[in-house]
């Protein structure tokens, strides 16, 4: 078996690796625009928006739940047929919405379920990394994400110069990083888990049904991001959209990149939380606290000082007219990235039912609020909503993990005789 990466070591290569395939996801909003047009641009944020709610059922939340299993209630290969049978539901599911009750044109709507063939090859390559970790060797996540994102842009790139079609594109982009995640991460990671293939419905419904709570989260998570950016596009158009989805696509860099940061720590927080080790637990999210805060700092200072000449740089004067969006829509990421963590540490704990109510919650703001604040302040106003939504879930999440926390460790402390 392959030696064992620490966690220092997985971190540094999962997190750069990460941060160069968001930058290469980040650059194909550009490349939308530079080689297509604003309007091009409005479809594929439409189309992430979209898929970004069907990505949670391919993915179902399984990937925290299973990198934090620390007793093994599932093998690798139940988790594995699991996500197949998820991710073929959720193509079948956004086939169907994107002809049948998008409202949107036909051309549109093969564009977004391209697009969603995209998507699941990333919720594979996510399975992929969740074995990948749990097998101590993240470098393989690493050269996965290098090789995944320099497919990814050149892929779009070429096919969208060649072709000036969007679906073409969407579609060939899909193949080409799928292909890396079938003959590299597949191989890779069958070397270190040599899971089979078989699948039992019972087992899959067993690990579906505990992972409701989960998949509940990220859906909801997603709707309370794509109600809003539906809402703009509703009220305001593909232009609107556009122009919204080339600012918030490099802010979302920030949210994905601080999920990568503590990612690989999950492992360790299960054990330290299984084995009542108080002291290490807090130790450990501090230091992840320390870290997701100064890489948040770092870039809104960096988008105070360039932000603006950045905007015009990238995507030309239209986008940067509207610098102002920039740092409001940062801010968006940071509290979404604030509030995956937090469902990261009570899904550690198992404490699945605060993160359905929380989100619960945030959906029914958001929906109470979306139209009242986007109809008179557009772009800015998909902020507004992402802001008030974001404070409720975290409000009530943290005030259940305080709970967890007292109730667990301090159960130590007493059966330890201190």
């Amino acid at each position: 078996m392959d030696r064992k990466l620490t966690v220092g070591q997985n971190t540094v290569y999962n997190t750069i690796g990460s941060c160069f395939y968001l930058a290469c996801q980040w650059l194909i909003t550009v490349l939308v625009i530079r080689l297509g047009s604003v309007e091009y641009g409005g479809i594929l944020t439409l189309a992430m928006s979209v898929t970004n709610v069907l990505f949670t059922l391919g993915t179902f939340g399984i990937r925290s739940y299973q990198v934090s299993d620390y007793e093994k209630k599932y093998t690798t290969g139940e988790y594995v047929t699991t996500r197949l049978f998820l991710c073929a539901c959720s193509l079948v599911i956004c086939i169907g919405y994107s002809f049948l009750f998008s409202g949107q044109t036909t051309y549109v709507a093969a564009c977004i379920s391209a697009y969603m063939l995209f998507r699941l090859g990333e919720a594979l390559s996510d399975e992929n990394q969740a074995i990948q970790q749990v097998g101590g060797r993240m470098d393989y996540v690493f050269w996965s994400f290098v090789m995944r994102g320099i497919l990814l842009v050149g892929s779009f790139a070429a096919t969208l110069v060649l072709t000036k079609d969007l679906l073409t594109t969407f579609a060939v982009m899909a193949a080409a990083t799928g292909a890396v995640v079938l003959l590299y991460e597949l191989p890779k990671s069958r070397k270190l888990d040599p899971f089979s293939w078989k699948f039992n419905i019972q087992r899959t419904w067993k690990l579906i049904t505990e992972n409701i709570p989960l998949m509940t989260n990220s859906f909801l998570m997603a709707f309370c991001i794509t109600i809003p950016r539906t809402a703009l596009d509703n009220l305001w158009g593909h232009y609107e959209m556009g122009i919204y989805g080339s600012i918030a696509a490099p802010a979302a860099i920030v949210q994905s990149a601080v999920l990568w940061l503590y990612m690989p720590s999950l492992t360790q927080f299960a054990e330290y939380y299984h084995e009542r080790q108080d002291e290490a637990f807090h130790r450990l999210n501090r230091k992840m606290i320390l870290l997701i805060t100064g890489a948040a700092a770092v870039i809104l200072i960096g988008a105070a000082v360039l932000g603006k000449w950045g905007l015009n740089l990238l995507f030309g004067a239209e986008v940067a007219a509207r610098s102002d969006l920039l740092i409001p829509t940062l801010g968006t990421t940071v509290l979404i990235a604030a509030e995956y963590y937090v469902s990261a540490l009570l899904t550690v704990v198992r404490n699945l039912k605060a993160i359905l109510i929380s989100n619960v919650a945030a959906v029914a703001v958001t929906i109470a609020i979306s139209n009242l604040l986007i109809r008179p302040y557009g772009a800015m106003g998909v902020n507004y909503v992402i802001y008030i939504s974001m404070a409720v879930t975290l409000v009530i999440q943290g005030i259940a993990l305080g709970k967890n926390f007292r109730e667990h460790f301090g159960k130590g402390k007493e059966d330890a005789g201190v």
